[in-house]
């Protein structure tokens, strides 16, 4: 096999280009700097609470001591940066929110519970959230509050049934703060989606140059010419995306101790990047179709995996699945959402199990549709 002299061969050529290698490894490195230095981290969101109940019986005196609890422990290990307020009374909470004590108000209703022991028991809360400050950081942080709570209560389905409204009240305010925390799940994502212009890029030159065409000549499988340059991408994926974490962690975002399951996910996602560009380089013909068309794809995954606008919605039935969005399954748009669920809850690897084989699925998927549309094409193109 001649795998490990093809990937040499482009590692010594990438070293060669030291512009282009900079700006491959250090793009998204250096959009997180800038993004960190020129608009700050941000101060801390301030949470008020109010967890409310129908009596004074023990029960509920019980349950509302445990939710308290579930407050305290966000606002210990939640990346965000929160204020977490616990507001005793009725009438002071409603006064704060009315003087913008605080940026975000959460008020729990914990309803009648069944008393009969004998009988299951199902706990009815209900939750309104509401945007007392009006400005984008407060916004965004609504959204992590949102996140945390449907991760915790509607994982106790079993015991709560859960009635929760987000309401926002809107305000004039002209500041507009940012969440560093918030973006850096995209920007990670970009930096793997950067690797599927690279990839069409390196692939195409080696086209152009006459390289392929000598490695074909000598008899070189054309499974292991993209299988060597494949290596060559994901080389350079793994050192992005290491540096983008570690630069992240020391700017102040908090990996709460999985930068090793992060950096997994996105190798994952690399891989898939990697497969949709050699899909791509089978098409072009030079350098700047390459350059175009990569461009053109990358702007499509970041327009419809949710990264940089809403992702839209186009729902399709799968045999014996439930309705699901047709974007949601963009390697990109399951790569974001992975990342969210790891670095904004209580999860691990292990619990996103089902995550992890949709973006594995996604990655052989990509990359062997890929491999098989260039060897076709290809084998087309040098038989006539």
């Amino acid at each position: 096999m001649r795998v490990l002299s093809i990937f040499t061969r482009g590692i010594v050529q990438a070293t060669r280009d030291k512009l282009t290698l900079i700006l491959t490894l250090f793009t998204t490195p250096l959009f997180i700097f800038f993004y960190w230095f020129f608009l700050g981290t941000n101060p801390k969101i301030s949470i008020g609470y109010y967890i409310e109940i129908d009596s004074e019986n023990p029960i509920y005196i019980a349950e509302k001591n445990y939710i308290s609890k579930i407050f305290t422990k966000w606002e210990k290990e939640s990346p965000g940066n929160f204020k977490i307020q616990k507001i005793e009374t009725l009438s002071d909470f409603k006064n704060r929110k009315k003087n913008n004590n605080f940026d975000i108000s959460i008020n729990i209703k914990i309803e009648k519970l069944n008393e009969d022991l004998s009988l299951p028991k199902k706990q009815k809360i209900n939750i309104t959230l509401e945007d007392i400050a009006g400005t984008e950081h407060s916004a965004n942080s609504l959204i992590l509050a949102k996140l945390f709570l449907d991760d915790y209560f509607l994982n106790q389905n079993e015991i709560y049934i859960v009635n929760a409204s987000y309401s926002v009240e809107k305000k004039n305010s002209k500041i507009l703060n940012h969440t560093f925390a918030l973006f850096v799940p995209g920007f990670l994502v970009f930096s793997v989606m950067m690797i599927l212009f690279s990839t069409t890029i390196a692939v195409t030159n080696e086209i152009e140059s006459g390289v392929f065409l000598r490695y074909i000549l000598s008899d070189t499988p054309i499974s292991e010419f993209l299988l060597g340059n494949g290596l060559v991408q994901f080389f350079n994926a793994v050192i992005s995306i290491i540096i983008s974490t570690i630069l992240a962690s020391l700017l102040g975002f908090d990996f709460q101790g999985k930068i090793f399951s992060t950096i997994i996910i996105c190798i994952l996602g690399a891989l898939a990047c990697i497969g949709i560009g050699l899909f791509i380089s089978a098409f072009m013909k030079s350098s700047s179709q390459a350059f175009l068309s990569s461009s053109f794809v990358m702007f499509i995954l970041l327009l419809f995996s949710g990264i940089a606008f809403p992702m839209p919605v186009a729902w399709i039935v799968l045999p014996g699945i439930e309705k699901i969005n047709f974007f949601s399954l963009l390697p990109t748009s399951l790569l974001k959402n992975s990342l969210e669920l790891l670095l904004f809850s209580n999860k691990n690897l292990a619990d996103l199990i089902q995550n992890i084989l949709l973006l594995t699925g996604s990655m052989l998927f990509y990359f062997t549709v890929g491999v098989l549309f260039f060897k076709r094409i290809y084998k087309v193109r040098l038989n006539s």
